[in-house]
């Protein structure tokens, strides 16, 4: 039976696995989490996806988004706007969420005949409702009789300050008391007689003793690396290594964009990720192919402006083969890193330990079991090989202007699951059990890939419109989407800006 678990690394993926380990876990468990000044937070992205909005309204002693929004500065983010990846002078926007329901189930449940009729008529996506508010610079709250009313809350992410929000989480966490949280510095550890840990020394001569042991120390892998893991690289698929970041302090006219903005550059992208006080800029590279001192001369070009280089990170893309080894499970960053491209760091954190508190945390558990531990490492690993894969779509790239464009795009980046699905999609559009590795069926959304694939010209437009017709879809869809044309210019019509909502909810007139 565990009775005792440690977290090592204070961040945001330490901390939001508190949140979790208190929501999800009996009262009696007791939860350490051990936190150094030492090792900084690496704080890469600033922009997430929906799960931790769900988190946030599920875990109640989180205090609700309103009041996180209020107390770090955050802001909602509705998708991501990509510029010149295609090619140069184009853009699409791909929201987090927006889902159709139809009058039949026919063919399937999940056919999504509104992103496939966009497929068959080349229609840009920008009709529904999310997309407009995304164009358009607004928000769900929208004006009904004399009051404003929030009419949708369930696809948004939000844009978030990594330190602020760590913060944030750390108070919230501690005030359930529910936590142990111990400033110091890990030294070394001892192992059992079964080769998991079996206390942790620390710097001020303490020693912890626990049953598990969560590893959210990020790149550091203060734990997961001294349990004989190996790292699965992805430079092979995904070319960029290193970001050159430089935010900059808001004016008070600036609009808040409700999106990240991803912006192609000669050898490699830029982000934009509008805060309250600030933004969140970097420059995404292949540091192989471009210097930093010319990445910068290209910024200080695209942006007009001579930028403030805040900080540089080098990153090695890949995931470990194991997550879960003996009695350590390790989670976020020093388990996986991912490009930024699709803001996955804190969305893989929060499945990976929700999956495992879901299915495998219980009174009778086994740490220890093999092949307990094989089937989560299992699923894990092609969770995160799916999300690159999502990641690889993003490059295929009508650009032939630098070699980062003409690699990126290149079919010799393909996996072998990434090869299977274009092959499948040259016959038709696709559907939900497309997205599997080795028979794992994971959860990114049928629409994500549709509404990018369709963005960067994947789809053969005539093969959509003949499954429509042969389904009996075509005139549904095309009727349907007048409706919510209608419907999103009239809650567009009537929605909040972004900036008036922050000030609104700043002055304490948004409950």
């Amino acid at each position: 039976m565990i009775k005792k678990i440690v977290i090592v690394g204070g961040g945001t993926a330490g901390w939001i696995t508190a949140s979790i380990l208190i929501y999800k876990l009996n009262p009696k468990i007791e939860i350490t989490l051990v936190e150094s000044k030492e090792i900084p937070i690496v704080g890469v992205g600033e922009s997430t996806t929906g799960t931790i909005s769900q988190l946030i309204d599920d875990h109640k002693h989180l205090g609700g988004i309103k009041n996180f929004l209020k107390e770090t500065g955050a802001t909602y983010k509705y998708g991501i706007r990509h510029v010149d990846w295609l090619k140069k002078n184009h853009s699409i926007v791909s929201p987090i969420g927006s889902s159709f329901e139809r009058w039949t189930k026919y063919p399937t449940e999940d056919y999504d005949h509104i992103r496939i009729f966009h497929v068959a008529e080349k229609l840009n996506y920008v009709i529904p409702l999310q997309n407009q508010l995304m164009i358009q610079d607004k928000l769900y709250y929208v004006k009904y009789g004399d009051k404003y009313i929030m009419m949708h809350d369930l696809d948004d992410g939000l844009h978030i300050d990594a330190f602020k929000t760590s913060e944030y989480f750390r108070k919230k966490c501690l005030a359930t008391e529910r936590i142990n949280r111990v400033e110091d510095t890990i030294q070394n550890f001892s192992k059992n007689d079964l080769g998991g840990i079996k206390t942790l020394n620390l710097k001020s001569g303490k020693e912890i003793e626990a049953d598990l042991f969560i590893d959210c120390s990020g790149w550091h892998k203060t734990l997961i690396k001294e349990m004989g893991v190996n790292f699965i690289s992805y430079e092979n698929n995904l070319l960029t290594n290193k970001a050159i970041l430089f935010p900059k302090k808001n004016k008070e006219d600036d609009i808040l964009k409700n999106h990240l903005t991803a912006t192609a550059r000669k050898y490699g992208w830029t982000f934009e990720i509008p805060l309250q006080e600030r933004t969140g800029r970097g420059y995404i590279i292949n540091k192989h192919m471009i210097s930093d001192e010319d990445a910068v001369k290209e910024i200080n070009e695209c942006f007009n402006e001579e930028i403030d280089v805040k900080k540089t990170i080098n990153f090695d893309i890949g995931r470990l083969n194991k997550f879960w080894v003996k009695n350590v499970l390790a989670v976020g960053l020093c388990s996986n890193f991912i490009e930024p491209l699709e803001a996955t760091g804190l969305h893989t954190t929060i499945e990976q330990v929700e999956h495992f508190c879901d299915y495998y945390f219980n009174d009778t558990l086994d740490l220890y079991d093999y092949y307990i531990q094989k089937n989560y490492n299992d699923n894990m690993s092609s969770f995160i090989d799916d999300i690159r894969d999502f990641i690889i779509l993003h490059y295929q790239s009508k650009r032939t202007d630098t070699d980062f464009w003409i690699e990126a795009s290149s079919e010799k980046r393909w996996t072998d699951e990434f090869k299977r699905k274009m092959y499948i999609w040259k016959k038709r559009m696709p559907r939900k059990f497309d997205y599997h590795h080795n028979g794992r069926l994971h959860g990114l959304s049928n629409a994500l890939w549709l509404q990018v694939g369709h963005g960067y010209e994947i789809f053969n437009s005539e093969i959509a419109k003949k499954e429509l017709e042969y389904y009996g879809l075509y005139d549904i869809a095309k009727q349907q989407l007048n409706e919510i044309g209608v419907f999103s210019k009239y809650c567009v019509d009537n929605a909040m800006t972004t900036n008036e909502y922050y000030k609104l909810l700043n002055d304490g007139k948004i409950n």
